[in-house]
């Protein structure tokens, strides 16, 4: 593994610890009522397709859960979306997950919705 990569793989994993302290701490931000939310998925040919969700969940894995796009896995990540498999340890794939176009620190589980959001998971490869 290069450094960037080492160096992007342990951000990942950084993130998602200080997310899940965030979250337990209940010092997490949330949007209460009913939301409309796009969810982008591109795939590994580029193709995507847009799902729009409404939803009155407070988080993103919870939205996509809810609607049958994404697939927990033992690992605690969430490697199927919409059922395709990136498989990181396979081929170096992985799914990004960017909001409005921008990276985000947070995982599915800690990422807060609020009424408009836009995210893009995309298929990504090292």
């Amino acid at each position: 593994m290069t450094t960037t990569k080492s160096t992007r793989l342990a951000a990942l994993l950084l993130s998602l610890i200080l997310a899940t302290a965030f979250l337990l701490t209940g010092c997490s931000k949330t949007s209460e009522g009913i939301k409309n939310i796009t969810v982008s998925i591109v795939y590994a040919d580029g193709e995507s397709e847009n799902i729009s969700i409404t939803t009155e969940k407070k988080f993103l894995a919870d939205a996509l859960i809810e609607e049958g796009i994404i697939e927990y896995n033992k690992t605690g990540l969430y490697t199927t979306i919409n059922g395709v498999t990136a498989d990181y340890n396979k081929d170096k794939s992985w799914w990004c997950l960017t909001k409005g176009g921008k990276e985000v620190f947070e995982g599915f589980n800690t990422q807060a919705i609020s009424d408009g959001d836009i995210f893009e998971i995309t298929y990504t490869v090292n």
